[in-house]
């Protein structure tokens, strides 16, 4: 699974958001413009919902961040999202009670084709998010380690994700996205079973163009971890 990530530092020495995530974008191949970066600085309110963009630190599930989506023209839109799609069927515990609603945070890429939840979005509401890299703990026992997962070289690792507006959200930003996971290869097996699906930047206009399914299979894609901080 991916439970959190690492936010890329957009803010850089200009401290400008906005455009940071232009020359963010800029840098994926296939890129032509960049619409909708207006509504991304970090240091406003988003919408008049009261919440803020997370662009740097851990990111958990619930943080409003970048993601890149798909534009007629085939470039790239920058736009926020809430990391998290809601759970539209409320659990029911003990005594009857319905439970508090969680978040699906994550997509299995081997049901995404064929669950109702998420056949839509991967039709039509596939994007990328960028990050520097993800966490996952190996448990031995009682002790749990915290791992960096990170691409050599790199400074941005791109998740491969989905995203849905759902208007009827109170007092939380309407767009919401999950990230899609996979089996995890080599790299990654001895300390997870799962791992998101990584988009190398060659690959992004194809995640939001072309053939997006053979790109589940992440099973030559080199991934390097060291112990988190």
């Amino acid at each position: 699974m991916c439970g959190r990530f690492q936010a890329v530092d957009l803010k850089g020495p200009s401290n400008n958001v906005t455009l940071a995530i232009s020359a963010l974008a800029q840098s994926l191949e296939g890129t032509q413009n960049l619409e909708g970066t207006q509504n991304l600085e970090g240091t406003q309110n988003l919408g008049g919902f009261g919440v803020k963009l997370k662009t740097s630190g851990e990111i958990f599930p619930s943080d409003i961040v970048p993601i890149f989506t798909s534009m007629i023209d085939k470039s790239f839109k920058a736009q926020a999202a809430l990391w998290g799609f809601p759970v539209l069927w409320p659990k029911v515990g003990k005594g009857g009670k319905a439970k508090k609603p969680g978040l699906l945070i994550n997509a299995r890429s081997e049901t995404a084709s064929t669950l109702p939840t998420w056949r839509g979005p991967l039709v039509s509401g596939r994007c990328l998010v960028p990050s520097s890299g993800y966490f996952e703990w190996e448990k031995r026992g009682q002790i749990k380690t915290k791992y960096f997962f990170f691409l050599e070289n790199q400074p941005v690792l791109l998740m491969a994700g989905l995203f849905q507006n759902f208007p009827d959200s109170p007092g939380n930003w309407p767009d919401r996205l999950v990230i899609i996971t996979t089996k995890a290869n080599d790299y990654v097996a001895d300390i997870h079973q799962r791992m998101p699906v990584i988009i190398r930047s060659s690959e992004a206009h194809q995640w939001l163009y072309g053939d997006y399914q053979s790109l589940f299979n992440r099973q030559d894609l080199a991934v390097d971890r060291r112990l988190a901080d």
